[in-house]
């Protein structure tokens, strides 16, 4: 509304000074005009301007009009406007005088309203450039902008990615040796601690370096995580991990460590001790999505999930990264915490 009122005032004050400036000017070289027809001149010049910056020049200007069409419009234009100064002119100086209409007509006022119909349509050519040029500039400001927004927050996720991995890359060195001094002495407890170690290394491979790795990958380290709680716990877990896709779509590629986050909550939060509650965790795919979906009863302590910063990176890096091309749901129902990622990959719905 106020950007509004500012166009408007901004207006009124270029056509105030405009005629001010010409009538200025027309004093100092002696010519007079009645008012009546001065208002009748400046009003139809005013419409003329407006007409022409707001539907004659936007269509010259658009690059998909033919371009004989442009070149036909301009002339077409002025001699359109000249003729209707030079009839309303006639008319105004007829009625006055009481004289017959035709008698008016010259070539000097011919010359008058082609002159006067080609400096009004300069005048609004100039303004309807200016404006163009000024709405390129905001629009490049625009896109500048989000180009440094999407270049800050990737930096942010790669910030963020280097973080979570300084802690095994310390540790990755330490788990090899504590593997190598029990693999001899408890090689349950140095299954656990190679399960670690493999899951650190995911987490440092080179292809971290390129953004992308297999979905088959990314699973494949669920699977580990998975194990190493099964190590921890005995195996005494009830958790039902089911993979429904085909060799040929886990060969996609994906950003590292994707899902992860998620199914760390679900150890974090689930209670899943019981065999008639068993926490649950799939892929598959529905149409052109990948649909990762997690279930599990929610643990008695927990009155609500936490909301780490481990989560935050993953939605972060789900807005870099499928922009509009994702949709995740959570919701609680009847103390059990469901969880549906779907992140669309595919153009087509067809089956591989």
């Amino acid at each position: 509304m106020i950007n509004r009122t500012k166009t408007i005032a901004s207006h009124i004050l270029g056509i105030t000074l405009f005629i001010l400036s010409e009538q200025i000017y027309l004093q100092m070289l002696g010519a007079h005009s009645p008012y009546t027809l001065l208002i009748i001149f400046y009003t139809l010049d005013i419409v003329f301007f407006y007409l022409l910056i707001g539907k004659v020049l936007p269509d010259i200007s658009d690059r998909n009009k033919p371009s004989f069409r442009k070149y036909i419009t301009i002339p077409i234009t002025i001699l359109f406007y000249a003729a209707v100064l030079c009839l309303i002119g006639i008319a105004y100086i007829s009625i006055i005088a009481q004289k017959n209409l035709f008698t008016h007509i010259s070539r000097q006022n011919i010359f008058l309203c082609l002159w006067r119909s080609t400096y009004v349509f300069a005048i609004s050519m100039i303004y309807h450039l200016i404006m163009e040029r000024f709405r390129q500039i905001k629009e490049e400001n625009i896109l500048l902008k989000e180009r440094s927004e999407a270049m800050r927050t990737k930096n942010e996720l790669e910030i963020a990615l280097l973080k979570s991995q300084l802690n095994p890359h310390l540790l990755f060195n330490g788990f090899n040796f504590i593997y190598k001094q029990l693999i001899s002495k408890d090689p349950d407890t140095a299954k656990t601690v190679l399960l670690l170690s493999e899951m650190a290394e995911y987490s440092l491979s080179d292809k971290r370096q390129t953004d992308l790795v297999t979905l088959d990958e990314d699973i494949e380290n669920i699977k580990r995580y998975i194990r190493f709680h099964q190590e921890l716990n005995n195996y005494k877990l009830q958790i039902n991990f089911a993979d429904e896709l085909t060799q040929a779509i886990k060969s996609t590629a994906l950003p590292p460590l994707l899902f992860l986050n998620f199914v760390e909550n679900v150890f974090k939060h689930g209670s899943f001790n019981t065999e008639a509650e068993p926490a649950m965790i799939a892929f598959y795919r529905e149409g052109k999505n990948l649909v990762f979906k997690t279930s599990n009863k929610i643990l008695e302590t927990q009155n609500k999930r936490s909301k780490g910063i481990g989560l935050s990176n993953t939605r972060q890096r789900l807005n870099h990264y499928f922009p509009n091309n994702y949709e995740l749901k959570t919701q609680s129902v009847n103390k059990t915490y469901h969880l549906i990622l779907s992140i669309r990959l595919w153009n087509s719905a067809a089956t591989w």
